[in-house]
């Protein structure tokens, strides 16, 4: 473009974003300036991650980062390799940014040791109550460039407390292989040599021996080979550092309550579900307009009114209710085969779609052979001619019910004979077996004076306690369903539930479940407590602690999210 300058592009942060935009690569549009982040950043309130290619543009921005007041804790890792433009003098810059924090910024570094390949980016960003937001891709000293080119690819991604648990250990691991950036560290060398130089290969030699020696003097960390959880016996992790406030320990990361990020990664692993009603084949029997046989439908007076209906069938009372019971009979099978999470909202694992589809099928098979029997197997066309007769029959009733003198004219007749034949050919079709509608399910975490997901979590927790139970005690639970008691309670064990384990390992748990689900009653009757509470409590009963545990759960004092009390170290 020629001209005045191109107008700036903002990030939408709620969205996933490819950096740099399209519009930016043939110049319609640019970035604020110094950098595409300045959007992510404004709002930091902890920033993580691994930075490399940072040079003196990239570490005053930092400085500028370290300056917002609503920052409260970053520890960035420094990707080095040879060549790189992170020279001593940036490196000593960055230790004056720590050095300046008051302990809210930390720098490490980590030099790239085997192959040609250069370190990577990944910028994970908390900003208060909105979402956080994960930058990574090729190019790093915080996206600062003069230039951008086609085969830049960087992603900006908003992240769910779940997604961010798994950069939890990737990053804990990274920050126990690294340096803390002290002056010694900061003597990186000043490559810029032609490639192959042997006093170039020397000069970084030299520079990873220095780290590699302070290296060995502290102990390596530990990595949990179940979970892939990371510890250090001398240095602890971001995820577990702590720092004490007006007396209180409180993490200096924060982390989301362990229940609610259980139920989180739960819901992940479904959908909310309904049956499409949109497609809903409509009943075997019509309405009729009351206007079509002299009627007004609607009589008010005053506050008082009195509505007028008539419907049509070709079948009589008892096998019209049957054969109309198609939709009602899969909303049965929905509520046997979901988890409910709000009022009018069901949730299922995708482990139980198959078996619901399962259902489905049977369910239309059953509805489908009823009405061929009805209809001793008949076109459809052949049956509403045959009954033709009836239909004119009952037409003459209701227009004597309605007080005309006259017969209902041969036009209403074949208007309805033809609404019968077009719903019975339906209800004969494939397409008659209901569909299912899904939808992703998300939880918001927020908690304030207006908000809060705890409400939600205790009706998901009820529902997923509950469910399993009463399969194991209630032999008639089942009644009706095709699917076998086993394989429901696999599909919906989504929180690992002890007794559903003991139950598929051959164990006699039919008392246990009853004693459990009176618990999961007097958890819900117990009016002092709070949906947190009830929470907590109902998810100590899934994961098999005992009746003394759970019933803990009732009153232990709440504290903050991001707070420790002495005596609970983190885990």
């Amino acid at each position: 473009m020629t001209g005045s300058a191109a107008p700036e592009l903002r990030l939408d942060l709620l969205l996933g974003q490819v950096i740099p935009d399209t519009r930016v690569l043939d110049g319609s549009r640019q970035y604020p300036k110094p950098t595409a982040l300045s959007e992510v950043f404004d709002k930091a309130t902890h920033v993580r991650g691994l930075l490399s290619g940072l040079d003196h543009r990239g570490v005053e921005w930092l400085r500028h980062v370290a300056s917002k007041p609503t920052l409260e804790a970053c520890s960035i890792v420094l990707g080095l390799y040879p060549g790189c433009p992170t020279w001593d003098d940036v490196l000593l810059d960055a230790l004056d940014i720590q050095q300046q924090s008051a302990g809210r910024v930390s720098f490490r570094v980590r030099a790239r040791r085997d192959g040609l390949n250069r370190p990577g980016n990944l910028l994970w960003v908390n900003r208060g109550d909105e979402p956080g937001v994960l930058v990574t891709g090729n190019l790093g000293n915080g996206l600062i460039t003069s230039r951008w080119d086609a085969t830049d690819a960087n992603l900006v991604l908003p992240l769910t407390d779940v997604a961010e648990q798994a950069l939890v250990n990737w990053f804990d691991l990274l920050h126990g292989n690294s340096r803390p950036l002290t002056p010694d560290a900061a003597t990186a060398p000043r490559l810029r040599l032609p490639d192959g130089s042997e006093e170039g290969a020397r000069l970084w030699r030299d520079y990873l021996a220095k780290l590699a020696a302070a290296e060995a003097e502290q102990p390596a960390p530990v990595v949990d080979s179940e979970t892939g959880a990371v510890d250090h016996p001398t240095d602890p992790p971001p995820s577990k550092q702590v720092v004490t406030v007006a007396g209180i320990v409180r993490r200096i990361f924060p982390r989301p309550d362990p229940v609610l990020l259980s139920l989180q990664a739960a819901l992940a692993k479904g959908s909310l579900v309904s049956l499409d009603r949109v497609d809903r084949i409509p009943p075997l029997d019509m309405p009729i307009r009351p206007e079509m046989l002299g009627e007004i439908g609607t009589r008010r007076v005053g506050g008082a009114s009195r509505r007028v209906a008539y419907r049509v069938s070709l079948f009589d009372e008892k096998t019209q209710k049957q054969l109309n019971n198609r939709h009602g009979d899969a909303s049965t099978r929905l509520s046997a085969f979901s988890l409910m999470l709000r009022d009018g909202q069901r949730w299922m694992p995708e482990k139980a779609f198959p078996l619901f589809e399962q259902e489905l099928a049977a369910s239309h098979e059953k509805a489908t052979k009823a009405l061929l029997a009805a209809i001793g197997g008949k076109a459809a066309a052949d049956v509403v001619t045959a009954l033709s007769d009836k239909v004119a029959r009952d037409l003459r009733e209701l227009a004597k019910q309605a007080g005309l003198t006259t017969a209902p004219p041969d036009s209403l007749l074949d208007e309805v004979l033809a609404g019968l034949r077009k719903r019975l050919e339906a209800h004969l079709g494939k397409e008659a077996a209901p569909g299912i509608a899904r939808m992703e399910a998300r939880l918001d975490a927020r908690e304030d004076a207006h908000h809060s997901p705890w409400g939600t979590v205790q009706t998901f927790l009820v529902s997923a306690a509950r469910l399993p139970r009463e399969v194991m005690s209630d032999p008639f639970r089942m009644r009706g369903l095709t699917t076998e008691a086993d394989a429901l309670l696999r599909a919906f064990d989504i929180f690992g539930d002890a007794l559903v384990k003991r139950h598929l390992d051959g164990g006699r748990v039919e008392n246990q479940a009853r004693q459990e689900l009176e618990i999961i009653e007097e958890i819900l009757s117990k009016e002092t407590a709070t949906p947190w509470h009830r929470a907590q409590a109902l998810h100590r009963l899934i994961t098999g602690q005992g009746p003394d545990a759970v019933r803990a759960a009732m009153t232990e004092e709440r504290t903050p999210a991001v707070a420790l009390t002495p005596g609970n170290p983190p885990q």
